[in-house]
């Protein structure tokens, strides 16, 4: 089809198309970008937006300009004007960026209207409050219980639930863009026309599956019904409507009043809506008898509601009165109907009570099997604690079919041995038909990880000549091991979704098994680099294989979905496979540690990508070159790449990259000790972000721990230790107890906890990171170093001397192991081994390790390095401890020539004043430099060595007043 001329658009807008004509316009706007960026100028024109008018996310409340500023607040959003005129929307009319084809169905509450997606050329379904309900009271409790709906919904993925889009606001009110469906409901369905028993069944257990896949993300849905049922003309069932439920994670809710007597109860959507201010809500034919009362009902609630729909859709009558009230919430006590019967639906008819829930026994026609209806009375039980313990386990037990081979009387046995064994054959074959439709997922590893792939791994770690290099290898092949077999299950699962269990179409497949071929390429990057290892990559093998991406993210469709669509062309797919391996490469050797490698292979890429036009790739490849010049060094680069990448990532929904541009941008400006506050604000854009896909928690993990050492760093440690405690949930949560990034964030909480001076919940958390790392990455690993260190400088304020001497010897060994015996940070381990040495009065032993730290570190990094006055300082206070004051104060003098620390400054000023006075200086001098140390102490708040310094100048001889108090240095090592 050619481009749509003017008059053509107009009709369009208008519905005055043909449905034929229409279906294909729709059609033409999904793959023609002109003409869809016309239409969106059609509709502003309809509503009169202005055209220098920012695009505006009505998800985040944010907007962009076109230069590379970082993200600027937004405009107010133009009020359309059938708000202004207080009418529901006409076709061609906006609503957010979508434009108005036709209305679709109307609830209790809300109207769904059709929508075009001009930025993603498709159809999508918004979801208004319905204008009767737009006076003061029902505008507020419509318009919370619709952002609700939406909030709840976000949270789900799972290809039987409903997936919500986006966002937005309309004046005062919101709007919920969502999935389109193009098909009936299942209370339509159901009334078309008769269905077989198991037809019916098949699609409930089906949205069973939604359900139990809300239940799962910690949502009750508390209204499910037919009517709030999709199935789509390609046959996928989806649950919808979730403006009644509630979070797990909100607590207990507060009780409501029961309803009031006499409720009546019809199966008219409208009148058995009940939405009554303070009392229960809900639909009354399917609400539960705890609901009924008021009480918080909890995932059980929702199985009777279903078991009431499933019985309705079986028998085609209900399993109570329809016209029972309030004073019937507990239904009938089991005793009391034993032997009895109540008038049912039918005149005429009547049905005796089951006794153990009060539900009328189903008819005997049709004939649906005993095991159905077993399953379908005990989740009508009135007492939760009755029913199944989950969604799942009722779905379990209505998918058991058991065969029945019944045969005349006096049939032969032979007969019944060749019926028997004639469905086992069948059924095998069936069996092993289904199975080799998903299988071989395991020979796409050949040349990426299979014996050869092996071998040249664990020949390229050994190559390096280091002792540990054998045991590493033996962990890397493990790990790389694990993470194929997952991607093979992975694989696998795809397929079974769509083509055996038929929950995802085609389209949905494909987009998982490009997400799962991108992963292989990962995997291949990683294999090359460990294959060519030198000695400098060792170290960190095994974290490059840990932090290959999750497989999470390719079985999460609605994500997937969103992100705009490929080229079709043979020649950009085959240029979008090429930039992708470069972008695995960049990701490889960013972990690998070698960033400016990581930045050079990336910049290409990102050239070639603009080159193309795909902009989710444009947008992935300017993520990975700005998080290596953020790891390399270079803040101001990172930070105009990144903020290019999530404005790119914005434009083409790739909300995965969008979040962890703003995340990574938290880190990389979070470096700039006078820019930390400004680095906060990208937190709350990467909140927005995963707000707007629903929601991540290995994403949310990522930033909640940069939020942490940022707070660290402001020296907001509350904040920092709540930060960290929930990126520690998430990371539990997506990635395993055992995960290096767990590791990680016990790291840094360690660290938090020791700024705070929680010394055994420092230690306690450093432990388990301890024992993570060694786990993983082997007892030599640098960072299992690092967290020695750290535990060991904890016990040491904790005046555990033992064991905070193990863990600095312990420390020293494995930098010397991994770093050699002349490196900075060897320095570094020799200082803790000081420090614990001169806290436990051991003057004389603490004398080696401080000098050779002061050795190592004058060799590698200079004399004049901040790093080198703590070795300075500590071999000056321990010859001031064995009275040889000639010999600390030269030391001492050169710490304060070369630190900015002030702790440090107090620490070398007031050893200063005390070698000064033992050598016999003048005492305005010694007195001088102990106010001094005095000042420096006081100024970071810390008292008690401010009172100790206090006390020394009260009990001098030229001080008019005399106290008694104690050394520092005795105390405290640093």
């Amino acid at each position: 089809m050619e481009h749509l001329d003017a008059a053509e658009f107009t009709r369009f807008l208008r519905g005055q198309l043909s449905p034929e004509r229409a279906a294909q316009v729709e059609r033409h706007l999904a793959t023609c970008g002109p003409c869809a960026e016309r239409l969106s100028s059609e509709g502003e024109a309809v509503t009169e937006v202005p055209p220098d008018q920012q695009e505006v996310s009505y998800a985040t409340g944010a907007a962009f300009g076109t230069g590379d500023s970082a993200v600027a607040p937004s405009r107010e959003p133009v009020t359309p004007q059938w708000i202004k005129e207080g009418r529901p929307p006409e076709r061609g009319e906006q609503v957010g960026r979508y434009l108005i084809l036709e209305k679709v169905g109307q609830g209790g509450m809300g109207t769904v209207y059709a929508a075009w997606d001009p930025d993603l050329g498709r159809r999508v379904a918004i979801k208004l409050l319905r204008m009767d309900k737009q006076h003061a009271e029902g505008r507020t409790v419509g318009q919370a219980r619709l952002l609700r709906e939406a909030q709840a919904m976000a949270r789900v993925t799972h290809p039987h639930v409903i997936s919500v889009y986006d966002v937005g606001t309309l004046g005062e009110g919101v709007f919920v863009a969502m999935e389109f469906v193009d098909g009936t409901t299942l209370k339509k369905w159901i009334k078309e026309k008769p269905h077989a028993w198991h037809e019916v069944l098949d699609t409930f257990v089906a949205a069973g599956r939604g359900l139990a896949g809300a239940h799962a993300a910690g949502l009750v849905h508390r209204d499910f019904k037919p009517d709030n049922v999709l199935i789509g003309k390609d046959g996928r069932i989806r649950v919808t409507d979730f403006g009644l439920a509630r979070l797990a994670e909100e607590g207990a809710e507060p009780p409501r009043p029961a309803l009031p007597a006499g409720a009546p109860v019809d199966e008219s959507p409208e009148l058995a809506q009940l939405t009554q201010d303070g009392h229960a809500v809900g639909t009354l034919m399917y609400m539960s008898p705890e609901q009924r009362r008021g009480e918080a009902p909890d995932a059980r609630a929702d199985q009777f509601s279903f078991c009431v729909a499933l019985y309705w859709a079986l028998f085609g009558v209900w399993p109570f009165e329809r016209q029972r009230s309030a004073k019937d919430a507990d239904y009938s006590p089991a005793s009391s109907h034993k032997g009895t019967s109540r008038p049912s639906q039918r005149t005429g008819d009547l049905r005796p009570v089951d006794p153990t829930t009060g539900a009328f026994e189903p008819p005997r026609e049709p004939r649906v099997p005993a095991f159905v209806r077993r399953a379908i009375l005990r989740g009508l039980a009135p007492d939760p604690k009755d029913r199944f313990p989950s969604m799942e386990a009722l779905l379990t037990q209505l998918e058991y079919r058991p065969r029945q081979v019944r045969l005349a009387a006096g049939a032969a046995a032979m007969v019944l041995l060749a019926s028997v064994g004639g469905y086992a054959w069948y059924a095998h074959g069936a069996a092993a038909r289904q199975a080799l439709v998903c299988s071989g997922a395991e020979q796409k590893l050949a040349g990426i990880w299979d014996a050869a792939v092996r071998k040249q791994v664990t020949d390229g770690l050994v190559a390096t000549g280091n002792p540990q290099a054998a045991d590493v290898a033996t962990r890397v092949t493990g790990l790389l091991d694990g993470y194929t077999r997952d991607w093979v299950e992975a694989s696998t699962e795809a397929c079974r979704a769509t083509r055996i269990r038929g929950e995802q179409t085609e389209a949905l497949l494909s987009l998982r098994v490009v997400c799962l071929e991108r992963r292989l390429k990962d995997v291949k990057a990683v294999t090359g680099l460990l294959a060519s290892a030198d000695p400098e990559l060792l170290p960190k093998a095994a974290d490059t294989v840990s932090l290959l991406p999750s497989l999470q993210g390719c079985a999460d469709v609605t994500t997937l979905s969103q992100v705009e669509p490929p080229p079709d062309s043979p020649q950009a797919r085959q240029e979008i496979e090429r930039i992708s391996s470069q972008l695995a490469q960049a990701k490889a050797l960013t972990d690998a540690g070698r960033y400016k490698q990581a930045r050079d292979v990336a910049e290409p890429a990102v050239q070639a990508a603009s080159a193309l036009g795909y902009r989710p790739l444009e947008a992935e490849a300017l993520f990975f070159k700005g998080a290596a010049e953020a790891r390399a060094g270079a803040p101001e680069d990172a930070e105009r790449n990144l903020t290019q990448a999530l404005r790119t990532a914005l434009a083409s929904h790739n909300d995965p990259v969008m979040t962890r541009s703003a995340s990574t941008l938290l880190f990389a400006i979070g470096f700039n000790p006078e820019r930390l506050e400004e680095a906060l604000r990208w937190s709350e854009f990467a909140k927005a972000s995963l707000a707007r896909m629903g929601g991540n928690e290995e994403l949310e993990g990522e930033l909640f721990n940069y939020l942490g050492v940022t707070y660290t760093r402001l020296g907001k440690n509350t904040e920092s230790l709540a930060s960290l405690q929930r990126a520690l949930q998430l990371v539990e949560r997506s990635l395993g107890p055992d995960h290096v990034r767990r590791a990680n964030i016990l790291g840094n909480m360690g660290n938090a906890y020791r700024q705070e001076g929680q010394f055994e919940d420092s230690v306690r958390v450093y432990t388990q990171a301890i024992e993570i790392r060694e786990r993983l990455s082997g007892p030599t690993h640098p960072i299992v170093g690092y967290l020695y260190y750290g535990r060991a400088q904890s016990r040491l304020r904790l005046e555990d001397f033992e064991k905070a001497e193990a863990d600095a010897k312990r420390s020293l060994e494995i930098h010397i192991a991994a770093r050699g015996p002349e490196h900075p940070e060897t320095g570094d381990a020799y200082d803790v081994v000081g420090q614990v040495y001169l806290a436990s009065k051991r003057y004389r032993e603490a004398l080696e390790p401080y000098q050779k730290a002061l050795d190592i570190k004058e060799k590698t990094v200079g004399k004049d390095d901040e790093t080198v006055s703590y070795s300075a300082l500590g071999l000056g206070l321990s010859y001031l401890e064995l009275d040889e004051s000639a010999k600390a104060l030269p030391l001492l003098e050169r710490v304060l020539k070369i630190t900015h620390d002030p702790r440090t400054q107090g620490d070398a000023y007031f050893g200063l004043a005390r070698a000064m006075d033992a050598m016999g200086r003048k005492d305005p001098e010694v007195l001088a430099n102990a106010q001094k140390a005095w000042d420096a102490f006081h100024g970071v708040k810390e008292t008690e060595i401010a009172k100790e310094i206090a006390d020394w100048m009260a009990r001098h001889p030229s001080a008019p007043v005399a106290a008694k108090g104690k050394s520092r240095t005795a105390k405290k090592g640093r």
